[in-house]
């Protein structure tokens, strides 16, 4: 008999087939044996104090019972031994659940009343003789050594222009009766003003600190000077103290004192001059910072470009006596930086903020109105300041 070439494959074939067939469905002839016991325990809840109170009553660790004994081994075949099925403790009975009290109402607490933090009066600023059209800011609260030129262990008030500078302070002799001889007159001297600390540029205000500054002063004829005021002597015929002359350089005491007479002396030529002046005394440093400072709210320096940035400008103008401007008055003084078109748009953005805060009139005293009908008003868009 001769088999055909393929019986070998046939016969492989139909092994691996019945192999294959055997794993996938032999498993369903074999009997399985299933653990269908389930343990169920009893499941209750308590709360953490009944936890704690049972914890409490089991054994710890060392109240465990001692190990039994291990016999020793000997040649009789070991019983079998049983496994040791621990001890289960009784279920505890469900302890019976309490019904929670319902809590108090919460009060809410009133609240407590927030101090409000008291701010320090600030001492009224000393009034000081100005001239008409002179403007000025509030000064920085925060107090600041000022500059002087001698420095010494206490510090010194700038003493009055008339008096003279000495080492010590003294008043001025009184007089005397007329009936008792004449003594001589004594006169009235003051310490240099002094700080108790060398005032640097680190110490100097910053630049946007307000500041004083008065129209460029003019210097006035001779003849219009004001003769110096001479101090009262007892007796006519009672000769003066002869003043001694310093040699060296002018301190800033005798600085401050000379630009003082010239400032008194331009306020005199100047109510002179007005037609409509008065012998109003000058408006003082609280009410040249409230101006400022009405002014300053409608300046406008962000709307200003880079060029105009750097460029400072003087603009005067004239006032009616309901302290308004008068808009056809006012006019650009002087400008320093920045090319034409930078200054028109600084000159311009100071022309708004006057019209625009002096709509409804600035806080000015109207018995004052000869000091400050006519004003100079210079804005520093750099340091972002107007005096």
């Amino acid at each position: 008999m001769r088999l055909s070439p393929h019986t070998g494959t046939y016969v492989s074939g139909a092994g691996h087939a019945a192999f294959i067939l055997y794993l996938i469905v032999g498993g369903l002839f074999v009997a399985r044996e299933t653990d269908l016991n389930v343990e169920v325990s009893n499941v209750s809840i308590i709360s953490g104090e009944e936890f704690a109170a049972m914890q409490a009553q089991s054994p710890g660790e060392g109240e465990r019972p001692p190990a039994p004994e291990v016999p020793a081994q000997v040649d009789q075949p070991a019983p079998a031994v049983e496994p040791d099925v621990p001890d289960t403790p009784p279920p505890a009975p469900a302890p019976v659940e309490e019904v929670a009290p319902e809590p108090d109402p919460v009060i809410p607490e009133p609240a407590a009343p927030v101090e409000t933090p008291v701010v320090p009066e600030q001492p009224e600023a000393p009034e000081t003789d100005g001239e008409p059209g002179a403007t000025v800011i509030v000064p920085d609260a925060r107090p600041t050594p000022r500059a002087a030129e001698r420095v010494a262990e206490e510090v010194v008030e700038e003493p009055d222009p008339e008096v003279t500078i000495d080492e010590v302070d003294q008043a001025a002799a009184a007089p005397a009766p007329s009936a008792e001889p004449v003594e001589e007159a004594r006169e009235e001297t003051a310490r240099e003003e002094s700080t108790t600390e060398i005032v640097t540029e680190a110490d100097e205000p910053s630049t946007a600190a307000p500041t004083i500054s008065t129209r460029p002063g003019r210097k006035p004829t001779p003849p219009a000077r004001p003769a110096p005021q001479v101090a009262e002597t007892p007796t006519e015929t009672a000769p003066q103290a002869p003043v001694e002359t310093p040699t060296e350089a002018p301190s800033l005491a005798d600085s401050i004192a000379n630009a003082v007479a010239e400032a008194n002396t331009e306020t005199a030529v100047a109510t002179n001059a007005n037609p409509g002046g008065g012998t109003s005394s000058p408006i003082t440093r609280e009410e040249k910072g409230t101006f400022i400072l009405g002014i300053q709210r409608c300046w406008n320096v962000g709307a200003l470009g880079t060029d105009a940035l750097a460029v400072s400008v003087v603009v005067g103008f004239q006032m009616d006596q309901s302290a308004k401007p008068v808009v056809s008055s006012i006019n650009l003084i002087s400008s320093t930086g920045g090319s034409g078109s930078a200054v028109d748009r600084a000159y311009e953005a100071a022309r708004r903020a006057i019209i625009r805060c002096g709509v409804e009139g600035y806080n000015l005293p109207l018995d004052k109105y000869d000091q400050w009908r006519e004003v100079e008003v210079s804005f520093n868009a750099t340091k972002k300041e107007i005096r």
